[in-house]
């Protein structure tokens, strides 16, 4: 039984544009990663809404993502692979360079606590043997910008273009898989930044063969 753990935002957990509901278990991108994939694996879901990579949120409570990696990890463990899409959220206080470094920091984290003593084999395969599958979010749709007068996501729609190449190039520095999820799903027209029931499908049967691949089947 191989364990996959899919740590990341809103996108992750399944919230539905314009209400805030969640969609149901089945539907959501990791419920069809794990249709996919069957009974011979376990897909863990860690998803938050507003979850940042590395960034202190002033308006939420525990939304920095690298502040529960560690614990999570222990918990969830052992694993055979970290699936990460964090960056949408990074865009109110950064840009993409600065999304694509904390994904970056997260990996090399995620890789550096599997050699702490305290992790006792926290992956399957041992010390320092952490799969870690590195996802570049979707992109925004340009109702962002009509939708946001104040301007707190100011530049989304421009920055988020670049995901796809900055996420491709952390992946292959840190030496981890890569997937874009731009090529799959497309957000919402009704808030700009949520995948669509119909990209949830899509995105997580592609999540499931990228995995596929990844253990060679």
């Amino acid at each position: 039984m191989r364990r996959i753990l899919c740590f990341g935002d809103s996108n992750t957990w399944g919230y539905v544009a314009g209400t805030g509901e969640r969609y149901a278990h089945d539907v959501r991108w990791t419920g069809v990663v794990q249709r996919e994939l069957g009974s011979d694996y376990t897909v863990i879901e860690e998803g938050l809404n507003g979850r940042t990579s590395v960034y202190d949120h002033p308006r939420a409570l525990a939304r920095k993502g690298i502040d529960y990696l560690l614990p999570c990890l222990l918990s969830q463990k052992p694993l055979d692979l970290v699936v990460l899409m964090l960056g949408t959220n990074d865009l109110q206080w950064t840009d993409a360079y600065g999304a694509a470094g904390g994904a970056r920091f997260m990996v090399d984290r995620i890789k550096h606590y599997s050699y702490l003593e305290e992790s006792s084999w926290m992956f399957k395969e041992g010390k320092g043997q952490a799969r870690i599958l590195l996802i570049a979010p979707i992109r925004v749709h340009p109702c962002v910008n009509e939708r946001d007068p104040i301007k707190r996501r100011h530049n989304y729609v421009e920055e988020a273009k670049l995901f796809s190449e900055l996420y491709e190039q952390a992946a292959r520095e840190t030496g981890c898989y890569f997937l874009d999820a731009a090529q799959y799903a497309e957000p919402s027209e009704v808030d700009g930044l949520h995948m669509t029931l119909e990209s949830h499908e899509k995105f997580g049967v592609a999540v499931a063969e990228k995995i596929k691949e990844i253990f060679g089947e």
